[in-house]
């Protein structure tokens, strides 16, 4: 299996995971595309993978400029992600950080 199949497995049982709680969710794996849709319609929260499809915009960069958006910066976010750098995450406005195995 191919490590961003796995990845895309992850990511619909999260997915799915959520709606069965009664959340609306909608799932990106772009980060352009993401940032484009969260200034049109910003959630509630947002659970972020760092590497993303595409190469570019990763989610540190998503990150940044949630930060430093006037809109954007009060959104929850809880990062999932292969990459084991809590410290940056937090400093960088994540509200919680896994480290998936």
């Amino acid at each position: 299996m191919k490590l961003w199949s796995l990845k895309m497995i992850l990511a619909e049982l999260l997915k799915y995971e959520l709606m069965d709680s009664g959340f609306r969710v909608n799932y990106f794996k772009s980060g352009r595309k993401t940032f484009q849709k969260l200034k049109t319609l910003p959630p509630d929260a947002i659970v972020l993978d760092i590497l993303l499809e595409g190469g570019e915009m990763d989610g540190w960069t998503i990150l940044r400029e949630l930060k430093g958006s006037a809109d954007l910066n009060d959104i929850q976010v809880f990062v999932s992600t292969a990459l084991d750098e809590r410290e940056k995450g937090v400093s960088l406005v994540a509200k919680d950080y896994l480290v998936k195995p």
